[in-house]
């Protein structure tokens, strides 16, 4: 009589499947990846907008804000632009106020006091120009112009944003 082997099935793996699983796996690692990857991307790119954004707008605000509260101008005169505005205020410990852009940061000066930087570290100020838009003997109009961009480090797409702020104001 013949003497019949009988192959016992083992459990496990072919080697089809594991190469099968194996590149499913790599597939999904890959698009994860590539999703955490734009999503961080993406986080960094808001966060220079919303940066150069908000401190646009304070600045903006502050300066045009001043220009309402003032007794006067100084400088620029009538018809004139300048890189700086000088101006009278009530508060004689404040006079005169003056906006400037140093070394790409833009201050404020109020009085004898120490120049107080109105922009951080993370921003480039630049284009500052003060416009008196008022005729002779007339009531000042003041147009503020300042362009803001993020600092960037490594020229990466990622910090790549500018932005030209445009306001007015006249004198109470």
């Amino acid at each position: 009589m013949k003497q019949i082997k009988l192959i016992k099935k083992t459990s496990g793996f072919t080697l089809v499947e594991v190469i099968l699983y194996t590149g499913l796996s790599a597939m999904i690692l890959a698009g994860l990846s590539l999703f955490i990857g734009i999503t961080l991307s993406t986080r960094v790119e808001n966060q220079a907008i919303t940066e150069v954004e908000n401190q646009g707008i304070q600045v903006a605000q502050l300066i045009t804000q001043t220009i309402r509260n003032a007794e006067g101008v100084i400088g620029p005169l009538p018809g004139l632009s300048s890189s700086s505005l000088t101006l009278t205020v009530v508060a004689t410990s404040s006079n005169p106020t003056i906006f400037r852009l140093v070394s790409s940061t833009i201050y404020i000066q109020e009085g004898s006091s120490s120049p107080l930087p109105l922009t951080s570290p993370l921003v480039v100020g630049s284009n500052l120009i003060f416009e008196n838009l008022a005729r002779l003997n007339t009531s000042s109009s003041i147009r503020v112009r300042f362009t803001l961009s993020h600092v960037n480090p490594g020229a990466k797409s990622e910090y790549d944003y500018t932005k030209t702020f445009i306001s007015s104001a006249s004198f109470r």
